[in-house]
């Protein structure tokens, strides 16, 4: 097998480093990371060593220029560079590629979003976006015990992290999260609510509005809360999410509230729990998740797939309705 990593930031690195642990006895690996380049990224994001390639590091084979990119059949391709560049790598790898691998957001353009949807049905290729929470066990957890708490009346999460802490190795200035065309707080945060629209078995959400919206000085969103309603057994449900990459602590937590119960999570603490009405936790689970793992299980899932799937057409539509639902921000009050 032949695998591609193009772009090599945190993100890129990661799955460099993912694909050389497991698959370096199984596949040849290759990655191109064109004029942005970068040093040895530490595994915790803390520091980054310019002495190091990490193509070498990672014992991959380096790509130098865009064109060698369609001159390969790529058993899976993985972009990982800033989000309003992956519609041009889509396009270019598009038809030597049997698998791709997008990371999120699918693009900063609801229009090139719906375009990476059509290349992807028009040649038959599982395109996916890099939203890895539904691999998390929470995931599951949610899932079985939806039943348990009644009748669904209410969905919240809040998502916030410190923008300044996402990579400690580098100066988050000239990060194209911290500039207005590369999506804001919503698009960069927006794993939390793909992993809820996933376990309601929604690819869209109705009615959806902003509130408490912040901008910095460069127009870059910073601060939100998005809300809306989705469609559940068979009534709607409300939904509410806050992002925030202002300085503060980190928060990653949600809630379902049922008529009769509810389930809490929290990712930084790794705790899950099933509670009856009255507060009483009946069922809980913990665990800590390594980002590391759930990269690997994205891409042994996307390995799995064939010409088409469910799972990859539903991972498509909550990736583009997320960059549709992005570009109402400006516009709403």
């Amino acid at each position: 097998m032949n695998f591609l990593v193009i772009g090599l930031g945190s993100a890129g690195q990661r799955h460099l480093r993912v694909l050389q642990k497991s698959w370096e006895n199984k596949a040849k690996i290759y990655a191109y990371r064109g004029s942005h380049k970068r040093g040895l990224i530490s595994e915790g994001l803390d520091n980054e060593n310019f002495s190091i390639n990490p193509i070498d590091f990672y014992k991959a084979t380096e790509i130098n220029t865009i064109s060698e990119l369609s001159t390969n059949t790529w058993d899976l391709a993985i972009i990982a560079t800033p989000p309003d560049s992956h519609y041009l790598y889509v396009k270019k790898i598009i038809k030597n590629s049997k698998r791709i691998l997008v990371e999120k957001p699918l693009s900063t353009k609801a229009t090139e979003a719906l375009s990476i949807i059509n290349l992807a049905k028009c040649n038959s290729i599982p395109v996916i976006t890099g939203y890895q929470m539904v691999f998390h066990p929470f995931h599951n957890f949610v899932k079985a015990n939806l039943c348990h708490i009644g009748e669904i009346k209410s969905c919240a999460t809040i998502f916030r992290e410190d923008l300044s802490l996402m990579n400690q190795f580098r100066s988050m200035e000239n990060h194209h999260l911290s500039k207005p065309e590369g999506g804001g707080v919503f698009l960069s945060l927006s794993h939390d609510l793909d992993f809820v629209l996933s376990v309601f078995d929604q690819s869209f959400v109705e009615n959806i509005y902003f509130t408490d919206r912040i901008f910095s000085n460069n127009g870059s969103l910073v601060e939100c809360t998005f809300k809306g309603t989705v469609l559940f057994q068979p009534k709607n449900v409300n939904l509410t999410s806050e992002f925030s990459i202002l300085p503060g602590l980190t928060i990653r937590t949600g809630e379902i509230q049922g008529s009769c119960g509810s389930i809490h999570w929290d990712f930084t603490s790794g705790l899950i729990e099933l509670r009856e009405h009255n507060g009483t936790t009946v069922k809980s689970f913990s665990c800590f998740f390594d980002k590391d793992d759930l990269f690997k299980r994205q891409i042994e899932n996307i390995l799995s797939l064939g010409t088409y799937s469910n799972y990859w057409q539903n991972n498509l539509n909550r990736a583009k309705f997320i960059v549709e639902a992005s570009a109402r921000i400006m516009n709403c009050v």
